[in-house]
């Protein structure tokens, strides 16, 4: 069971997110989840730094996050997100682009839906969590409430290094994710008929140098925090979970077992092969259209 536990709120504005992002826990996990993945800072005016001096925007420790709310240059620091891809390497522009500096990625699936009809959320989670264990991945497996809807996430972990070098990491988690996804359909369609959640999606947003939500990182738009769920705790979750400064959150972000999902995985991509190939990217892309996809990746978060 996790227990609720945050800061003292000193209300709204750039004091929200002052008092959010200097909290020990929320610098601590950030810095912890985003090490090895290329990160988006989400401004206050809606701007995104996404280079420093022309290379990759990362955190690889809490006085990355520290310095980042307390530069004053620009406005304040609103939200975290961070490439489903790990990498190798982040030094200059070109390893972002290149696909063998890619040593991970972490299987996800998008749960979009009317916040104000979060119970049909929660229970499309349940589906997905459910045909997981199904198929075997139980220990690695988290969930995410965004502030508006829900990711269900297998730990990468849980993908052998053996199984992600036989058919590359991208593939690996696309296959299984839309493997899940389509065995999922008609579950989804019971749920958004009983709750009349017409908006209600399971998605595949596995991509090249796709973003999504970084745990205890606060919403882009609404004063919500970015909480971890158990999937022990799923039918116990209420929003009100996700307060800032009284939030209420897992770890289970970082637990999973080796080699957990390799047979589904494996499985997966016999059926449905990898990413398809007319959506891939060249290896190595000179000057890319890189606000184009931010806020292309963005819009997906709601």
């Amino acid at each position: 069971m996790s227990e609720p536990r945050g800061y003292a709120d000193t209300g709204d504005g750039p004091s929200l997110e002052l008092a959010h992002y200097s909290d020990s826990e929320v610098s601590r996990t950030i810095a912890e989840f985003c090490n090895g993945r290329w990160v988006a800072a989400w401004l206050r005016d809606g701007s995104v730094v996404r280079w420093v001096e022309g290379r990759p925007l990362t955190i690889r420790s809490q006085a990355d996050v520290l310095s980042m709310i307390s530069d004053r240059s620009r406005p304040p620091l609103r939200a975290v997100y961070a490439t489903a891809s790990r990498y190798q390497r982040l030094a200059e522009r070109s390893d972002v682009f290149d696909d063998s500096n890619v040593v991970a990625v972490t299987p996800f699936w998008d749960v979009d839906n009317d916040p104000s009809l979060w119970r049909a959320t929660v229970e499309a989670a349940r589906a997905v969590v459910d045909e997981l264990e199904r198929l075997g991945v139980v220990k690695s497996v988290y969930v995410l409430w965004s502030g508006r809807g829900m990711h269900i996430r297998v730990n990468e972990g849980a993908i052998s290094p053996e199984v992600r070098s036989k058919i590359g990491p991208l593939d690996a988690a696309w296959a299984l994710v839309e493997s899940v996804k389509l065995r999922v359909q008609q579950r989804v369609e019971e749920i958004r008929l009983k709750f009349e959640a017409h908006g209600l999606r399971v998605d595949n947003e596995v991509k090249p140098r796709g973003l999504f939500s970084v745990p205890l990182s606060l919403h882009r738009s609404v004063d919500s925090v970015v909480v971890c769920v158990d999937p022990s705790e799923l039918e116990e979750f209420d929003p009100s979970w996700a307060s800032p400064g009284a939030y209420r959150s897992s770890d289970s972000w970082r637990r999973f077992e080796p080699g957990e999902a390799d047979d589904a995985v494996l499985r997966s991509h016999e059926v449905h092969g990898g990413y398809p190939l007319a959506g891939r990217r060249s290896r190595r892309r000179k000057e890319p259209p890189v606000d184009e996809m931010i806020r292309r990746w963005l819009d997906v978060e709601g």
